[in-house]
């Protein structure tokens, strides 16, 4: 068997015609059958068929259906036909195209795929730059309601990944029950994005005991399965047609007032501060409305259904084939109203979008991760697995769309900033965010915000971005949001965190009336510090609505913008 070298994107390498096999008279070419595809160990797979008359042969392989940059095995001139293909990526689904040739001609079988058993692991989505891909190992069987041990907090999965060029990074994983929503099963998972084509490999790392996932210490607690396990990964090249973001890379903090996609392309901001509550939607499982929060008159339930979207959504409206529909368990309302709202932002080149995924003690009340709104321990460490896998299909969909994802990790109220460990970072908070980054921090576009009209003491809040910026494996940008300023924005939070590396971004609220003069003063300000900021303008506070629109534009947005700032708006 000869190893050939990847062939052209489409093409395949016919057998060479020095062979010895001559025309075989009136005989046409070769039928192939009898296809067996056998495991031959890790990485390796043995491809066994026949054909109708002596033949040489060809196996091409690739992990994507276009097959771009495929390989070939080649084989023959036989009748019984035997190829090995080594290297093969634990887990993987790859596609073959098999055939044979002899002087009369070409003979195929139809395309066919492969996975490679290996205990129990599956990685799933396409294996190019930019795109994202799940990891999914098979470990300890669990329950979302299980608190002994805790599979939140007393269990910590990551995956190491080398690069091409020889590159690390260490991703977290997560508990995903049966890895389509459901509460309970065997199924961790780390997810990811790779950016650059080549050969990657990777190790597994897993340990179980009390708190280990509130720590960043490989040693702590004891290895479990599938710890060690070890892979490879063959990326294909970039697709620069993809859509949305998945053809420009991961949106950057590149020591300027902008950021920057990873294929060069710069971001400029125009998106939507309103509803807050995005993700308080009647089409997510176990969302309702809790009491204290504000009033909701003319919401059904306290909740958004986004009605008028519905039309909006899939390749019949705004959408295109991508957009996901399910339904909630809880409610029956699917998930047509959400998706053709960003469908629709999406068509009017709207480019970000700002919402809470926790708002319990705060205004909405209607928005969490966890089992339950409860305010107590139990509640705090337990997550709800079908609500965050249809967050996750909702959010990765709004990528592929272009619009930038802003996650405001708190509200300014009181009982909600002091939801998690009395307001502290302690385990309930380091668990938060770390399934926050583990599950949704390998989307392209996020912003990492630490909290609106933030309270917290900016020593405390360097305490919260070390910890989210550990665990966040793709350094997304963080910032904090300012209560309302006027005048030139003077803010002595952002006074002493002037310089700091660990914040990137504004998240200004001010006065339409000198939003200008704000960008102005901190893009000097900062610069000057040696850490250019990012200048976002998140909240004006004359709310837009259908009556201002042009005097806003005049007084607000130009200003934003031609000072050097970018912003959304916020609706009242």
């Amino acid at each position: 068997v000869q190893h050939e070298q990847p062939s052209d994107a489409g093409g395949w390498v016919p057998p060479n015609p020095a062979s010895g096999l001559t025309q075989l008279g009136s005989q046409g070419p070769p039928t192939l059958f009898d296809l067996e595809l056998v495991d031959g160990g890790p990485q390796r797979l043995i491809v066994r068929f026949t054909t109708s008359s002596t033949a040489a042969s060809v196996v091409r392989w690739s992990v994507v259906p276009s097959m771009e940059s495929a390989t070939q095995v080649s084989g023959g001139p036989a009748v019984q036909h035997e190829l090995v293909i080594d290297g093969l990526g634990e887990g993987v689904l790859h596609h073959l195209e098999i055939r044979a040739w002899n002087g009369n001609g070409i003979g195929t079988l139809p395309p066919t795929t492969w996975r490679p058993p290996s205990d129990g692991r599956v990685v799933e989505g396409t294996l190019r730059p930019w795109h994202p891909v799940a990891l999914r190992f098979k470990g300890p069987t669990a329950s979302e309601v299980d608190s002994s041990p805790n599979p939140f907090v007393d269990r910590r999965l990551w995956v190491d990944f080398t690069a091409p060029d020889g590159s690390q990074r260490r991703v977290e994983g997560f508990f995903d029950g049966d890895g389509a929503g459901g509460g309970t099963g065997d199924r961790w998972t780390v997810r990811t994005h790779f950016d650059v084509p080549g050969l990657h490999t990777y190790t597994v790392g897993f340990r179980e005991g009390a708190g280990v996932a509130a720590t960043l210490d490989p040693a702590a607690g004891a290895a479990g399965a599938p710890n060690g396990a070890t892979g490879q990964l063959f990326v294909v090249t970039r697709d620069p047609l993809a859509p949305g973001f998945l053809a420009k890379g991961r949106l950057e903090y590149v020591g300027e007032h902008y950021l920057r996609f990873t294929e060069g392309e710069w971001f400029l901001k125009g998106g939507t501060d309103s509803p807050e509550n995005l993700l308080g939607y009647a089409g997510f499982d176990d969302t309702w409305d809790e009491p204290g929060g504000v009033d909701t008159t003319g919401l059904v339930a306290g909740l958004h259904r986004y009605e008028p979207h519905v039309a909006d959504f899939g390749a019949d409206g705004l959408g295109d084939t991508s957009s996901p529909l399910f339904q909630s368990a809880t409610s029956g309302v699917d998930s047509r109203g959400l998706v053709g709202a960003l469908d629709y932002l999406a068509s009017r080149g709207v480019n970000s979008a700002y919402f809470l995924p926790m708002n319990l003690g705060g205004d909405g009340r209607d928005t969490w991760p966890f089992l339950g709104p409860v305010d107590a321990a139990y509640e705090r460490t337990h997550y709800d697995l079908s609500k965050l896998h249809q967050w996750r299909l909702v959010l990765e969909h709004a990528q592929r769309r272009g619009i930038h994802l802003h996650f405001v990790l708190g509200e300014t109220e009181y009982p909600n900033e002091h939801w998690l460990d009395d307001g502290q970072l302690g385990i309930e908070r380091r668990v938060f965010y770390r399934e926050l980054a583990a599950r949704f921090g390998d989307l392209l576009a996020v912003k990492w915000n630490l909290g609106e009209e933030c309270n917290h003491p900016v020593p405390r809040l360097r305490d919260f971005a070390t910890w989210l910026r550990a665990v966040d494996a793709f350094d997304h940008p963080i910032a904090f949001h300012t209560h309302p300023l006027t005048g030139n924005g003077d803010y002595a939070p952002y006074e002493e965190a002037l310089g700091d590396p660990l914040f990137e971004m504004t998240s200004i609220q001010g006065s339409t009336q000198t939003s200008g003069l704000m960008v102005e003063r901190w893009r000097a300000d900062s610069a000057a510090a040696g850490q250019p900021w990012v200048l976002d303008f998140d909240e004006q506070t004359t709310g837009l609505t259908d009556q201002n629109t042009i005097q806003m534009r005049r007084e607000h947005l130009w200003d934003v913008y031609l000072s050097g700032g970018q912003l959304e708006w916020y609706f009242g």
